[in-house]
């Protein structure tokens, strides 16, 4: 998955990253670093994930498409180079648009639910 040199770096290519499945039609490829979790999120058309909440801090960044995000009774269709902060324990959920989604996203801490599901996903 990822090459580390002497420095402590590691250089991860997307490709090589296995990915796993959160939701149908949402697929995950994770970057587990010490006190963070970061995701390559791809999304078809229409996939989305329900609401949720859990105690991390997450950050999404849309890179192509657009995602439908609602948290705290708001709801706001987000597109290319626009992001959203959720903080913990705050629900929310997501849809991506009719071109589907692919975003960035961060959780701090940890998501160590995430990190079982991608080892058992392998």
């Amino acid at each position: 998955m990822t090459e580390k040199d002497q420095a402590g770096v590691q250089w991860v290519n997307r490709d090589d990253v296995h990915p796993m499945s959160t939701a149908a039609g949402v697929e995950m490829r994770p970057m587990f670093g010490e006190g963070f979790l970061t995701c390559w999120v791809t999304l078809e058309p229409g996939a989305g994930v329900a609401q949720h909440s859990h105690v991390h801090e997450q950050i999404g960044v849309v890179t192509r498409g657009s995602l439908t995000v609602t948290a705290e009774g708001e709801t706001r269709t987000l597109g290319v180079d626009e992001a959203y902060l959720v903080a913990p324990d705050v629900p929310h959920a997501a849809t991506a648009g009719p071109d589907g989604a692919e975003l960035v996203e961060t959780f701090v801490p940890v998501r160590e639910d995430f990190r079982e599901l991608w080892e058992r996903s392998k």
